[in-house]
């Protein structure tokens, strides 16, 4: 499972178009440049030529090793430009997955998802940078994974007789979920004999994933309602709740465990029960009000279960806003992060409690960004995230109150001062959210205009970019923005993320005919291996067409 080995595919491997030979060979010299512009768009015009040689692979892979963050994320772009073809590469863009820099992780998943190895490739690959990683690259691992869907499930089946792997072969069996039926057998036989109860829980957990499918396993389940390991019997309880009517025969041990002094394994048997008889009210009820007190428990794994089996239960939304505002927000665990996540998919009930929560240094930044994905339903939070935005220490904080306040859009204008001043930031994030913020207001933000027209001068072309795209969104019917704005924004048509490109779309698309220079740029867009973004720029083309 550590190991895998990768056929070395010899010749030219043909996507399309090639370039020509002494194109390709140019362009590997300047990969050695001491210049970093240089090196990138040699990276970048690779990744647009037809031709995926070994030879063009294994440049592009010792790019990825490169100490500068822009060249590992600009290779990992054009490895994944050439889809199937770079599965040779793909060792070298594993370990990418755990990059230390989030635009590097990102560009590194994409390429991933465009390469498509398959789960013979990907799993013993992935498996060693889930032994290494951090949690956020483990998430990112695991996620590629679960991607893979039930064509997985046969190699993960064999990682679970791998004492090293078979933890997180049960997560990802986990994130299958229902199509993962076939590991069933084995999964159970992993529950009743590994020696570390943390893979006994994570086989339950799985088991309770697949949900039905997995009802052969109850009586197994049942039986370690008594075990010694709360972890254990905990999660057999919450499976057997998965499980729902299919684990009935288990009632009567559910039923014995609702009076265990373990606060932990009665919450979750009362909810289990609630489950396997989903109509009895009675049931219900009991399981809400166990759920909604245990949240203020001083245990954090008593908590976290308690928010996920409420939102499960799909009490009345009052219900679970009431029983989140009594818990203690302030307290310094994970779950105050799983809670305001909960509670903003509440909607507007839940903006004042967000509001509150922007108080807190350690949830700041979470509670604006989730202020922010409720767009202009949380105009009321507009004062406080501008005040954050203009006054916090943390960047984080200011950045993400930016960013929900060009979320929030025309409905923030009072904001516009703060955003303007924070063009000058030294900060370059606080200059790009100031930006996006806005050309989110849109016209409101018209005082805004000189202080950006500066900026298209800028020596960061993001933050250039970043400009003529707001001046295109304040004032899309101005003949001089669009002179200024559309040869960056036709850049920004070509960069590597995803994002710009799509923003750089939707900007021409508002000016118009004004931006009919970028229409051949914008004609290779509408083939971009992304269907929103082809769509974006098919639309672009409709409006500067018009």
């Amino acid at each position: 499972m550590s190991r895998v080995l990768i056929a070395v595919v010899v010749g030219l491997l043909s996507v399309g178009p090639a370039l020509a030979g002494t194109d390709v060979a140019e362009l590997l010299k300047d990969l050695k440049s001491g210049d970093q512009q240089v090196r990138l768009q040699a990276i970048d015009s690779l990744g647009e030529g037809g031709e995926a040689s070994l030879e063009v692979l294994q440049a592009l892979s010792e790019q990825l090793r490169d100490d500068s963050p822009m060249v590992r994320a600009h290779a990992a772009h054009a490895l994944g430009r050439f889809g199937p073809s770079a599965r040779p590469a793909i060792e070298a863009l594993a370990p990418l997955i755990a990059d230390p820099d989030a635009r590097v992780r990102r560009m590194a998943l994409r390429a991933w998802s465009h390469i498509r190895p398959g789960p013979e490739v990907s799993i013993p690959l992935l498996a060693k940078v889930l032994e290494k990683a951090d949690p956020a690259a483990r998430t990112h691992a695991l996620a590629i994974l679960a991607e893979l869907g039930k064509p997985a499930v046969p190699a993960l089946v064999k990682a679970l007789k791998n004492n090293k792997a078979a933890y997180w072969a049960c997560l990802v069996l986990a994130e299958i979920g229902p199509d993962a039926a076939e590991a069933v057998p084995a999964l159970t036989e992993l529950f009743q004999t590994a020696v570390k109860p943390e893979v006994r829980r994570e086989a339950a957990l799985a088991l309770g994933a697949i949900g039905p499918a997995a009802a052969t396993a109850v009586p197994a389940l049942a039986k370690a309602l008594e075990d010694k390991d709360a972890a254990v019997s905990c999660g057999a309880a919450f499976t057997l709740g998965r499980i729902g009517p299919e684990a009935k025969s288990a009632e009567p041990a559910l039923t014995k465990c609702g009076e265990s002094t373990d606060p932990f394994l009665q919450t979750v048997a009362a909810w289990a029960l609630a489950k396997i008889e989903p109509r009895d009210e009675a049931r219900k009820e009991r399981a809400v009000a166990l759920l909604s007190a245990a949240l203020g428990s001083k245990n954090p794994r008593v908590r976290r279960l308690a928010m996920r089996g409420l939102v499960d239960l799909q009490p009345a939304p009052d219900s679970i806003l009431s029983a989140i505002k009594n818990a203690n927000i302030s307290s310094k665990d994970d779950i105050v992060e799983e809670l305001l996540v909960v509670a903003s998919g509440l909607g507007k009930p839940a903006v004042p409690l967000l509001i509150e929560s922007l108080r807190i240094d350690r949830v700041r930044p979470l509670a604006a960004s989730l202020l922010g994905r409720m767009g202009p339903t949380a105009k009321e939070a507009v004062p406080t995230l501008a005040d954050i935005a203009a006054n916090d220490k943390s960047i984080a904080a200011r950045c993400e109150a930016l960013l929900a306040l060009g979320a929030i859009g025309h409905d923030a204008p009072e904001a516009v001062q703060t955003a303007v001043s924070a063009l000058n930031d030294p900060e370059e994030d606080i200059r790009y959210a100031a930006c996006y913020a806005l050309g989110k207001i849109g016209k409101p933000a018209a005082v805004a205009v000189p202080e950006l027209k500066k900026m298209l001068a800028d020596k960061d072309e993001f933050i250039a970019l970043a400009s003529a795209w707001a001046l295109a969104n304040i004032e899309p019917a101005s003949a001089e923005i669009a002179q200024v704005s559309v040869p960056l924004l036709i850049r920004g048509l070509k960069s590597p993320e995803p994002g710009v490109r799509h923003e750089a779309a939707v900007a021409l698309g508002c000016l118009g005919p004004l931006a009919k220079d970028a229409v051949p740029a914008l004609k290779e867009l509408a083939r971009d291996q992304d269907e929103v973004i082809r769509d974006t720029a098919a639309e672009a083309l409709k409006s500067i067409d018009r």
